[in-house]
């Protein structure tokens, strides 16, 4: 395991990286201190047997887990493990049948089943004109840049000022955060948007020039796009924003 602790640093490094990855991602089924799975027996978790860890999937689907997290849960431990042992306990047949089990019982399906009309709320948008409060000019711009771009909504939350190339004309956005859609030799490309010149009232360009206009006095240093709507207007958090969204 630490031959000239090169493999050792690589465990550590691996270790680290899964760590935070599935601090974020996870379901609570892959604990922080780096244990990624337990069970109610006594489990050898650097070597565990294949039994171990059906055993533990299982127990996972009990609990009402589907598909798409146990199948989380799988990668994280079949990872863990094959680094620690060099076994691709994750190829076994038992285990390769086991998740098509759980597929065919709880298989993974769409979120949305059905699209609605954006005309409804494009209507409503175009009347959030004269006089809109900041409450609404914040919404109606993120729902644009939402239909606009189709973007995640974390994509959007995380749009910096410093990243924005903003004319007349049209607009360009960058990221230079870590994304969730973000991985090796891949970075979500630039947004690039024209303004919508038949009607500026549901035009991304035109509401992201009034929206910044009416939040420059409010900034101070904060360079994150949305900003809070009542003081002391700092940067707005996401779940805000998403559940102001979706009472559309």
């Amino acid at each position: 395991m630490c031959e000239g602790g090169v493999i050792s640093r690589g465990y550590r490094h691996h270790h680290q990286f899964m760590e935070r990855f599935y601090q974020k991602n996870s379901r609570g089924h892959i604990s922080k201190s780096g244990c990624f799975f337990v069970t109610k027996k006594k489990t050898d978790r650097f070597n565990p047997s294949v039994n171990n860890v059906l055993n533990f999937l299982l127990e996972l689907h009990l609990n009402g887990l589907g598909y798409s997290a146990v199948n989380t849960a799988e990668s994280a431990v079949f990872s863990f493990v094959y680094l620690i042992t060099n076994v691709q306990i994750g190829k076994h047949f038992h285990v390769k049948q086991f998740m098509k089990g759980i597929f065919n019982k709880k298989p993974v399906l769409p979120r949305y089943n059905c699209t609605w009309n954006v005309e409804i709320v494009l209507s409503l948008l175009k009347t959030w004109n004269k006089d809109i409060t900041l409450i609404n000019l914040t919404f109606k711009l993120a729902m644009l840049l939402a239909l606009k771009t189709g973007q995640r909504m974390q994509s959007i939350f995380l749009i910096d000022t410093r990243k924005l190339e903003l004319d007349r004309y049209s607009v360009k956005i960058r990221y230079g955060d870590f994304l969730k859609q973000t991985r090796p030799g891949y970075q979500l490309p630039e947004i690039f948007i024209e303004a919508f010149k038949p009607d500026y009232r549901i035009c991304v360009v035109h509401t992201l020039h009034e929206y910044l206009e009416r939040t420059n006095k409010l900034r101070f240093n904060n360079t994150q796009l949305f900003l809070s709507f009542q003081k002391p207007y700092k940067p707005v958090k996401r779940v805000p924003l998403l559940s102001g969204l979706n009472k559309f």
